[in-house]
């Protein structure tokens, strides 16, 4: 295991440490995926930018995960469509 500390810079950049960059293969342009477990923090390494579509079918797994079911996620659909 490889643990740094790296400090955010002005805009909010961090550096990940050469040793991490050459170990998983990351270049300029690579994908990283970050999540907020409680407050920890994680990056996972990602072969693609995910699509709309990739993205939508997480929102609904999670919605699932959280008890709602397809009609009312169906119904959370529609309803910005009915305020325009």
């Amino acid at each position: 295991m490889v643990e740094s500390i790296v400090k955010i810079g002005k805009r909010g950049q961090i550096t990940l440490p050469k040793e991490i960059r050459e170990k998983e293969g990351l270049k300029e342009g690579s994908f990283l995926e970050i999540s907020d477990i409680g407050g920890v923090l994680t990056l996972r390494k990602i072969e693609k930018k995910p699509s709309a579509l990739d993205l939508f079918k997480e929102v609904g797994e999670a919605l699932k995960k959280e008890g709602y079911t397809r009609e009312t996620i169906l119904e959370l659909v529609k309803e910005p469509r009915k305020a325009s």
